[in-house]
């Protein structure tokens, strides 16, 4: 049972593959020390703890849109009213550039540190921006095509590197034993997962340019939910086993710690230096995202044919930010803790829960009808998101 499928589209396979691309880079880069910072040694069960918060998410993402993905622009719109709908969207468009450009700047920081000491972040920033632009100019099927090659490449990657690093060993006094007064750090933990999952939210404001498959929507959101998780607590293990909880709150980077580690014979002895040089890629992933959530949010609202221009002001806006707004690590550390998570968590859960009450109340979500049809494989007209969607069997090509 599939809606009738636009060749210029994504996938929803495709969106799901771009969303855990883009978690790769905060996975490894932010939530080690985060979460380990208030959950200590019971760090790696946070991210299991977060698993059902967002399948629930992702259930509310299901119900609020639209089988044809009208994202999340109209669905604010046909909730919450015009006005309030357009606010809503205009502050999560600036917040994005906002993001985008500390994630910039953040990898410039980092780019610095470990290899380039004496270049301006200046030249990284607009380096990176360059590449984002010459991507996305290329179009959404181009650039998601290139995520999900870069995705599985990642995956692999990812699974050596951790098999390599076993053989270095796991401390379990490190990570066990877990008792009952880390609850309140473990659910404190579980708050930081906010961060990469808010993406999915914003993600959805370009929902109109995705094939989605509403009877393998939540099914795919469920699979995603569960690899972020096992790849979290997997990270955590690793670094948390192996440095120790000081060790993780110390050092800058603790998973690239580990990997600079790995001390093998032949061409793996600076593999180290090669996957976080390939890091990067994920980086570019994250942040093109962000940007172009952004422009696609102005091009919806200018009514704009064309998203060349709204991509160039984004991007150019965004290179501005980052090169003035923070003037080293310890201000982006800062930022970071204070705005980056309070905000992800208001977008990850606020946003769908306020479409969810709002929608209930105003009766344009039906759960009755939606529950009934969950399982349901026949012909059928559905009340889901704004209204009304009518569904055709057809075959898979």
């Amino acid at each position: 049972m599939k809606t009738q499928k636009n060749k210029f589209h994504i996938s929803s396979t495709q969106f799901f593959v771009l969303f855990c691309l883009c978690f790769f880079s905060p996975s490894t880069v932010f939530l080690p020390k985060l979460i380990t910072n208030v959950a200590g040694n019971a760090a790696w069960i946070s991210p299991l703890v977060s698993l059902v918060a967002f399948v629930l998410l992702f259930w509310v993402l299901k119900l609020v849109l639209s089988s044809r993905g009208s994202g999340w622009l109209h669905t604010l719109q046909g909730i919450l009213g015009k006005t309030f709908g357009l606010i809503v969207s205009l502050l999560i468009a600036i917040w994005c550039t906002v993001l985008g450009a500390f994630f910039v700047r953040h990898f410039a920081e980092r780019v610095i540190l470990v290899y380039l000491s004496d270049a301006s972040h200046i030249f990284v920033i607009l380096s990176l921006m360059l590449v984002v632009i010459l991507a996305l100019l290329g179009g959404m099927l181009s650039y998601a095509r290139l995520c999900e090659v870069l995705f599985y490449f990642f995956v692999v990657l990812f699974v050596v590197v951790t098999a390599l690093a076993l053989f270095d060993g796991i401390k379990l006094d490190n990570v066990l034993p877990v008792v009952p007064q880390d609850t309140i750090g473990i659910l404190h933990g579980a708050l930081y997962m906010a961060l990469p999952f808010s993406i999915v939210v914003y993600m959805s404001f370009f929902a109109d340019r995705v094939n989605f498959d509403r009877n393998k929507l939540l099914r795919q959101g469920i699979k995603s939910s569960v690899f972020i998780t096992i790849l979290t607590s997997v990270i955590l293990v690793l670094t948390v086993g192996q440095l120790g909880v000081f060790g993780v709150q110390y050092l800058q980077l603790p998973y690239f710690s580990i990997t600079r580690q790995i001390a093998f014979l032949g061409p793996l002895k600076n593999i180290g230096s090669i996957v976080f040089s390939l890091w990067i890629l994920a980086d570019f992933a994250l942040v093109a995202t962000l940007l172009y959530t952004a422009a696609s949010i102005w091009q919806r609202i200018l009514k704009k044919q064309r998203r060349n221009i709204p991509i160039f002001v984004v991007v150019i806006i965004a290179s501005i930010i980052a090169i003035f707004a923070w003037r080293d690590m310890f201000a982006l550390e800062k930022f970071l803790n204070i705005v980056v998570i309070p905000v992800s968590v208001c977008t990850s859960i606020g946003i769908p829960l306020l479409l969810l009450i709002v929608g209930l109340l105003r009766k344009k979500i039906g759960i009755k009808e939606e529950l009934n049809q969950i399982s349901d494989s026949d012909n059928s007209v559905v009340p889901i998101g704004l209204g009304q969607i009518e569904y055709e069997n057809k075959e898979d090509d």
